[in-house]
């Protein structure tokens, strides 16, 4: 079937084609109808017909080179309409002539016309269809005009907008001549050719019919004038209705459009892309300022509020999968029990864990005395567990304090409170899962499997030393070491002394690690014949048994002094001074110590190493009873 452009509204027709027809069934008829009227041999054959005189000119073959039937077929009636006919049947089967046709009135296709010679004609988009609509806001395979009877009509074939006849829209509806057709932003003009159909398919004949009124065609100017203002009004309607369907298309674009930014925005939402949809969001706003303003407003708060928390989580999650499980805590106890990813991190740290942070929490408002807030956020948490044993013993004791009326009262607003909560939280998950499923529908998302839960991996714990078992040593112990180093076996009884420190009784290992010390200086005091130390440190070990025999040491160089007057140097035993000289004279060590417990007081401020080391010497000085010795000993401790 051929697409061409026709001018004037008339199909170009091969005259000469129809010319040859013509004369062609005109002979066949002949011949027919000769054979018919063949004379019996009895009969004898007809005289044959006049010779045309001058005066008789045979009939002058009409303009346009088409053939005229003469006046004697014009009497044979019923031959003549059958051959009419016939030129009317083949000329259809040749191309040439069709009963109607569709014609594009508007847009880059205006004048591209399809005269219908079968049956069923698809039209839309799609280059295979028997009528190209090249245009973005007609469907693929958008409309059919299908031959009923006689008659035509147009049926819409599941295109995304339709199609109106007329102005009115339809799926399925009967055509009559000059309907408008609107498919997407195009209109299609569709004409019938064939006179009678034309008649029988006119608007104006069924309104006749219908009112019961006979039209009679008239030639009046009053009719051409009623005619003219039919033009005029059709015109005008049709200038509207084509106005009309322009702002209406312009209106689905712009709608469209906004439905597609908001699907967006709910994208990135249900894909946890907060940021990126605050800023989308106001893009919508700035663009399309008060459409859907309630629905838009909600999505920005909470792209606004999870953007916070979505970065709260995401920490805490880094976190703990690092084995940092202290830090990991403090990201996520600031994700609030109303936000998308409280349920999540429910799920990751455990229930117990979540509600010992709660029980922190109220334990530091009772602290900071503010029994009323404390008390509402344990009604809180009895409402989510009643058995909670702490939550429990904690309302006790606020009950105690602020009386037990005032804690049913806000018992009561609370579980009223969070009751209402859940509600709203319900109906919003709902509404959420409602969006996505449509989301899921247009193939804007893909539906999510559900979320495996994240398993951190526990560190392998350290395998804890082997400790042998600590011997239990006693005083009795010590006093074997003593006895060892009363025998001279000094480094036997460090030996000793040394086993009973790593004893399991605290008091005797200190015992003993000080005698080690003590026993260290005394021999280091012995073998140079340092009588004077000696002797403090003996009597700090043994309690001076060997004083009379180390009385007698005598250091190289004549560093000890011989007794006089039958008096060693230390016959005193440690008096008063505990280092008198045996000449009686003055107290020299004590001055000394004296000195330096003074330089060591000085210096415990500033320097406190070192005023350490002096209160040390200052107790290497003189004996246990001194009053040098005693202060030195409280100032180390």
């Amino acid at each position: 079937m051929d697409e061409k452009k026709v001018e004037g509204g008339k199909p170009a027709i091969d005259k000469e084609y129809l010319k040859k027809l013509a004369e062609k069934i005109k002979a066949e008829k002949a011949k027919k109808e000769g054979l018919a009227a063949e004379p019996s041999p009895m009969t004898p054959p007809p005289p044959p017909p006049p010779r045309p005189t001058a005066a008789q000119k045979p009939p002058a073959a009409p303009a346009g080179g088409i053939p005229m039937l003469g006046d004697e077929d014009e009497d044979e009636g019923e031959g003549m309409a059958a051959e009419k006919t016939a030129i009317i049947d083949l000329a259809s089967l040749s191309g040439q002539n069709a009963d109607a046709r569709i014609i594009i009135i508007d847009g880059k296709d205006e004048g591209k016309a399809l005269e219908l010679t079968r049956d069923e004609v698809v039209a839309g988009r799609s280059l295979d269809n028997d009528f190209v609509i090249s245009d973005i806001s007609v469907s693929r395979k958008h409309f059919k005009i299908v031959r009923d009877t006689d008659g035509f009509k147009a049926e819409d074939m599941g295109s995304g907008n339709g199609i109106r006849v007329n102005g009115k829209k339809e799926t399925s509806v009967v055509l009559f001549d000059g309907d408008l057709i609107t498919a997407g932003a195009r209109t299609i003009r569709f004409e019938i050719m064939n006179a009678n159909l034309k008649e029988k398919y006119s608007r104006k004949t069924i309104l006749a019919a219908e009112g019961g009124e006979v039209i009679v065609k008239s030639r009046t100017p009053v009719v051409a004038w009623v005619a003219i203002l039919m033009v005029l009004i059709v015109g005008g309607g049709g200038s509207y209705l084509f106005y009309t369907q322009q702002q209406q298309q312009k209106q689905l674009q712009l709608k469209l459009e906004q439905e597609d930014m908001l699907d967006s925005i709910d994208k990135l939402l249900e894909e946890n892309g907060f940021a990126e949809a605050e800023k989308l969001i106001d893009a919508f706003i700035f663009k399309y300022p008060g459409v859907k303003t309630r629905e838009v407003t909600k999505n920005k708060e909470l792209a606004q509020k999870e953007k916070v928390h979505s970065a709260n989580f995401e920490q805490g999650r880094k976190l703990m999968l690092e084995n940092k499980i202290e830090d990991s805590d403090a990201a996520f106890r600031k994700i609030p029990d109303d936000s998308l990813f409280y349920p999540e991190m429910i799920a990751l740290v455990g229930k117990e864990k979540v509600e010992s942070w709660e029980i922190t929490a109220i334990e530091e408002l009772i602290k900071n005395g503010k029994s009323d807030d404390a008390v509402r956020r344990i009604s809180a948490l009895l409402v989510e567990d009643p058995t909670s044993k702490k939550a429990n013993e904690l309302m006790a004791s606020l009950k105690a304090q602020v009386g037990a009326q005032k804690v049913e009262t806000i018992q009561t607003t609370v579980a009223k409170e969070k009751e209402e909560k859940k509600k709203e939280q319900a109906k919003e998950q709902a509404e959420r899962e409602k969006r996505k499923q449509e989301l899921i529908s247009k193939g804007k998302i893909k539906a999510k499997p559900k979320p495996r839960p994240v398993v951190v991996k526990k560190p392998e714990p350290k395998p804890e030393p082997i400790v042998e078992a600590k011997t239990e040593y006693t005083m009795d112990d010590i006093q074997g070491a003593v006895d060892t180093y009363l025998s001279k076996d000094f480094d036997g009884a460090v030996s000793r002394l040394e086993l009973v420190a790593g004893g399991a009784d605290k008091k005797v290992s200190k015992k003993a690690k000080d005698l080690i010390e003590r026993i260290k200086k005394f021999k280091k005091a012995y073998e140079d014949k340092d009588s004077k130390k000696a002797i403090i440190f003996d009597k700090q070990i043994s309690g001076g048994k060997l004083k009379d025999e180390l009385a007698e040491l005598k250091k190289d160089g004549g560093g000890s002094k011989k007794a006089s007057g039958g008096e060693d140097e230390f016959a005193s035993g440690g008096g008063d001074s505990g280092s008198k000289k045996a000449s009686g004279g003055g107290d020299y060590d004590e001055a000394k110590a004296k000195t330096l417990y003074m330089e060591a007081v000085s210096l415990k401020e500033t320097d406190p190493d070192k005023a350490k080391e002096k209160f040390k010497e200052v107790m290497t000085l003189v004996p246990e009873d001194n009053k040098y010795y005693k202060k030195s000993k409280k100032a180390l401790k």
